[in-house]
């Protein structure tokens, strides 16, 4: 498990001297929480609700200087064009997903014993030996099952 601490470190942010692009804090996954619960994406702050009528109910940041705001359709907090990239998957979000694929094989890992092992490996053999045919005589190219 001593790898999850250094995954974590690679998959998350890039130090700050790095000088490349500024990556996103939070998660994409996180800020569609906020904003499904009716909370500013960035800030988590409950959105200040007002009724616009040929719009609808609009809902803003209470935070000072944020300009973030949503409108409610069908019950469902839809952010604007010009901010929807907030919501969508980031590193971040990759990041996690390797942590717990990860955390899952370092378990099945520890779980797994000789026997279950030995299974593994005979199964993987005779699907191998379906997909390689036999060893070629000398001057044939080599025979294999399947041609992609």
């Amino acid at each position: 498990m001593s790898e999850l601490p250094a995954l974590k470190k690679i998959t998350t942010r890039p130090p700050a001297h790095a000088g490349g692009p500024r990556l996103p804090r939070q998660s994409g996954a996180e800020r569609r929480a906020r904003l499904k619960d009716g909370r500013c994406p960035i800030h988590g702050r409950v959105f200040d609700l007002r009724n616009h009528p040929p719009i609808g109910v609009i809902g803003t940041c209470t935070r000072s200087g944020c300009e973030i705001f949503a409108v409610i359709e069908d019950g469902i907090w839809k952010l604007p064009d010009t901010a929807a990239e907030l919501v969508v998957d980031n590193h971040l979000d990759d990041a996690d997903a390797l942590l717990t694929l990860a955390r899952c094989l370092s378990r099945a890992e520890s779980r797994a014993t000789p026997g279950l092992r030995a299974a593994i490996d005979a199964e993987l053999a005779l699907y191998a030996s379906a997909w390689i045919g036999p060893e070629p005589e000398s001057g044939e190219q080599p025979l294999i099952a399947n041609d992609g």
